[in-house]
């Protein structure tokens, strides 16, 4: 299973157990104790979701070629496409401020 196809499922679960918990038919105490489980597991979810989506490499904004002073290609830098960090340069695989993951693609200096 990817990383896509976990995070398709946690949904469909989350949706399912808030289902079950509306067609409960007990007492208050215990359907106070289910929306307690509820809501954790909940939380649960979307923490797992958002930590699987923070995984999958999503392209640079803003990418532009920094020359070295004899005008060569040195590198690229870009901005994060989730927190809008600028300056982030091509080594770096993730975000260091948001921790998202970051798709490099390939860059001529005829594309920028």
């Amino acid at each position: 299973m990817d990383k896509k196809e976990a995070i398709k499922e946690l949904k469909f679960e989350k949706n399912i157990s808030a289902g079950v918990m509306e067609q409960l038919g007990t007492t208050k105490a215990l359907r106070e104790i289910v929306a307690i489980q509820q809501k954790k597991r909940t939380q649960t979810y979307d923490t797992a979701i958002e930590a699987l989506e923070k995984q999958i490499p999503i392209k640079m904004k803003d990418m532009r070629v920094v020359n070295d002073f004899s005008g060569r290609y040195y590198t690229c830098i870009g901005t994060c496409p989730i927190c809008g960090e600028e300056n982030i340069y091509r080594n770096s695989n993730y975000c260091h401020k948001c921790g998202q993951a970051l798709d490099w693609e390939e860059v001529n200096n005829n594309e920028l």
